[in-house]
């Protein structure tokens, strides 16, 4: 099956040189990296990021990712983007 991108590729501290393009990176990500005791929070997010199929379910997946990210400290916003 294959992968399904994201609508604007993530870029994190831990892999600066390879940014997050997929879903499925994305959940594999969240799974390496997620805190035990947020275990609902998490897997709703990895949920919404294995069902995520439409457009719109994919935008949402992709900012609750995103969100994430950033809530944990993961996120690395380019100096493009500042």
């Amino acid at each position: 099956m294959p992968e399904t991108a994201l609508p604007s590729i993530v870029h994190l501290k831990a892999h600066a040189d390879e940014p997050i393009r997929s879903l499925e990176a994305a959940a594999k990500f969240v799974r390496r990296h997620a805190l035990e005791n947020n275990a609902s929070q998490v897997s709703g997010l990895l949920r919404d990021l294995e069902q995520a199929q439409r457009p719109h379910e994919i935008a949402r997946a992709t900012q609750a990712f995103r969100l994430w990210a950033a809530s944990h400290g993961f996120l690395l916003i380019p100096p493009e983007d500042r």
